[in-house]
């Protein structure tokens, strides 16, 4: 057994399967509706992100931290399934919800 492995009990990393599971169901229901997955902020970074501008403009345009813009970035990014910022606007944008 790995130490990673040993690390928690069994229920432990079932739960962790279980919230998992959930989590990528419910993004697959709301893509498969037309449901954006991004939260408001998100949202409202990315499209500030449409612009092109500097991260360090979108905070003080929107009265934010770098890293909170950073994070709220971050987040769409993945949560879009995109490499970069330009291509999660291009697909926000794609699909209606920019």
């Amino acid at each position: 057994m790995t130490r990673a492995a040993s690390a928690l009990p069994d229920d432990a990393c079932s739960d962790r399967l279980g919230s998992l599971r959930r989590l990528v169901i419910s993004l697959l229901i709301g893509f498969a509706q037309g449901e954006s997955p991004r939260t408001d902020r998100e949202c409202e970074v990315l499209a500030a992100a449409a612009g092109h501008d500097a991260a360090a403009d979108i905070a003080g345009r929107l009265h934010l931290s770098l890293g909170t813009v950073r994070n709220h970035l971050s987040a769409a990014i993945q949560k879009l399934g995109a490499r970069n910022r330009a291509e999660a606007v291009q697909i926000a944008q794609q699909k209606g919800w920019l």
